[in-house]
């Protein structure tokens, strides 16, 4: 009975890992599909050339395998070039569904797909329910580690708005005014910048938009 009972033991065991999907499986089936309704009827060697076109070439076997589910995982490198191959942002290959559709975050936690990508791009709390009903929101993830996402997106905004901006009109007696709100929103980057800088970033370069619309320089020295 000893050796009968070890052997449905040892069964049991080694059987379960090949019966029950992982979350890691279920991540790359996820990126695999996406991989694949992108493609469309443009073939695999295409996706591969383009790979190779973008300088990390992924063979046209590799990407067959993906797609048929012999190929269990995607790695990052992988990940950036395909969907670049592709034309669109590497998230969408992550999380397609997007914004409803609902995705498994991390092992057991699901969540909509427009939160799991606000928690990867640090534009949003980490937010998922578990097979429980337990909720998870830890804004943690954000306000530490994604402060400096969210200050570049500040950035990118202000400078959008501040380059829609007029730098001056006339009066009603023909007089020249400066539009001083201009000046608002450029100390509003420059503050943005300095917290950049204080958290260990690299600001991008700007041009500011002085009294005269034609004269425009680059950023002194903060």
């Amino acid at each position: 009975m000893i050796p009968r009972l070890a052997c449905r033991r040892k069964c049991a065991v080694l059987c379960v890992p090949m019966t029950q999907r992982s979350w890691a499986e279920d991540t790359t089936d996820r990126i695999a599909a996406a991989v694949k309704a992108l493609r469309g009827t443009r073939s695999a060697q295409w996706l591969a050339d383009r790979t190779a076109d973008l300088g990390h070439p992924i063979s046209r076997t590799a990407i067959s395998n993906l797609e048929v589910g012999r190929k269990r995982s995607v790695d990052v490198p992988e990940l950036v070039v395909l969907a670049r191959a592709l034309g669109v942002p590497p998230l969408l290959l992550l999380y397609p569904e997007l914004p409803a559709g609902e995705v498994e975050v991390l092992p057991g936690h699901r969540t909509s797909s427009w939160s799991a990508a606000q928690w990867f791009a640090g534009r949003g709390p980490y937010k998922a329910t578990d097979k429980t009903g337990e909720v998870f929101l830890d804004y943690a993830d954000r306000d530490n580690g994604g402060r400096l996402l969210q200050l570049s997106h500040r950035h990118d905004e202000l400078l959008k708005l501040l380059y829609r901006m007029p730098t001056g009109g006339t009066d009603s007696n023909g007089n020249m005014v400066y539009n001083r709100a201009v000046d608002t929103v450029a100390d509003q980057i420059h503050d943005i910048r300095r917290e950049i800088r204080d958290l260990g970033g690299e600001p991008l370069p700007w041009v500011e938009y002085w009294e005269d619309e034609d004269d425009m320089t680059t950023e002194p020295d903060e």
